[in-house]
């Protein structure tokens, strides 16, 4: 796969260096089966992407593990901001 001509989709103002992000990262990982990145913000959708033998932009593809990495972001974030407290027993929330 060359990065930037295997990439489809589109992007809305602004979240071109998604784009290009997203291409460095199909090249580097030449020989997968395919990926698609959709971001929404606000409701509306501001990036739309895939890439990959056989993939479009309705294609069905598994996902695992996923949310583990965006859990603990938003804990860290919840502890950063002051509303959320690690020495708190889970309970009292």
């Amino acid at each position: 796969m060359s990065g930037g001509d295997s990439v489809h989709g589109t992007v809305a103002a602004g979240f071109e260096g998604v784009r290009r992000e997203f291409a460095t990262v199909v090249a580097e990982e030449s020989g997968e089966p395919g990926t698609q990145l959709a971001v929404y913000l606000r409701g509306r959708q501001v990036v739309d992407l895939w890439a990959g033998e056989g993939v479009r932009g309705d294609s069905l593809l598994g996902l695992y593990s996923s949310a583990k990495g965006t859990a603990h972001l938003v804990v860290a974030l919840l502890v950063q901001d002051g509303v959320l407290d690690l020495d708190r027993e889970v309970a009292s929330y």
